[in-house]
């Protein structure tokens, strides 16, 4: 499994991967709103958001700060805006 993951995903998109699913799951926390539910989504969010700082500071210390920058919270505000309003 570990060589079949290594032929399609480079190392060097990892990181990004793995935020980019954890903002998938933060946007389906939101999506669910003030619920119970809502938790599970939460945690895979940081757990994902966590494997990929890893991920990035394995690559080195650029590529956690470039991580961070990218998905930083100002950059995702816009999920937490009214629909049809981005802020």
């Amino acid at each position: 499994m570990e060589s079949a993951m290594d032929d399609v995903l480079d190392e060097d998109a990892i990181p990004s991967a793995l935020a980019e699913a954890a903002r998938a799951c933060l946007r389906d926390a939101l999506e669910i709103g003030d619920d119970r539910r809502a938790a599970l989504h939460l945690l895979a969010a940081d757990a994902l958001m966590t494997y990929a700082c890893e991920a990035a500071l394995d690559a080195g210390t650029e590529a956690l700060d470039a991580l961070t920058d990218a998905f930083a919270p100002p950059r995702l505000a816009h999920l937490a805006a009214p629909a049809g309003r981005v802020q």
